[in-house]
């Protein structure tokens, strides 16, 4: 299980957007505060860290890109397009299909399906 941390200004609101808008599950809170957050059956595991808590300035400012494999990549564009997520077109590269998004901080990222 890999786990990326995201600095936010604001843990708690952001927590509702990627649970209310992207729909991400709350898998774990942790002091902080931190949530930790997972998306469909993805390996990957999200935790969202206020920016005081990064030990260098640096990594506050750093966004890891994260592609995000789904099952049903229309289903999850769409959920997302209606509930207000700011999303790129659809589309394919080779065998690809993927869309880029972007948080209610505008750290962009993307999900892709094979």
């Amino acid at each position: 299980m890999t786990e990326h941390i995201i600095y936010v200004h604001d843990p708690k609101a952001m927590k509702a957007y990627y649970t209310d808008k992207l729909g991400f599950t709350l898998l774990a809170e942790r002091e902080g505060p931190r949530y930790v957050l997972g998306f469909e059956n993805t390996p990957i595991r999200i935790v969202l860290a206020s920016r005081h808590l990064a030990t260098d300035p640096k990594q506050a400012n750093e966004m890891p890109s994260l592609l995000l494999k789904v099952k049903d990549i229309h289903k999850v564009y769409n959920t997302m397009r209606d509930r207000g997520v700011v999303v790129s077109d659809l589309f394919e590269l080779g065998d690809m299909k993927t869309f880029n998004f972007a948080d209610g901080e505008n750290h962009y990222m993307a999900c892709w399906q094979r």
